[in-house]
């Protein structure tokens, strides 16, 4: 009886461990520079952890052509521009002071 026990509370461990993670993108804002064939994308990132959330403002300057958007990020590191992290309340939502 003890072996099912424990049998039973380790596959219930990993499954609680294996669900605890998932990222989701929200598009907040898309502008169109028709005159430049520009595409600005502004996205939120969010990272729902089993005992944590995080949330980042990600920004994406993205090419026009005739078929596709090639995109590039704007606040990667590579220069001096990171992106900014966000305050995730306790309903999921996402609070910031980005203009």
């Amino acid at each position: 009886m003890k072996k099912i026990i424990l049998v039973g509370m380790a596959v219930l461990f990993f499954v609680a461990a294996m669900s605890g993670c998932a990222a989701k993108i929200y598009y907040s804002d898309l502008k169109d520079n028709l005159s430049k064939q520009l595409t600005a994308v502004d996205l939120i990132k969010v990272k729902d952890m089993w005992f944590s959330k995080s949330a980042t403002a990600e920004f994406y300057m993205c090419k026009d052509t005739e078929t596709e958007l090639i995109c590039t990020p704007q606040c990667d590191g590579s220069n001096d521009l990171v992106c900014p992290k966000l305050t995730v309340n306790g309903f999921g939502g996402t609070t910031s002071n980005l203009r």
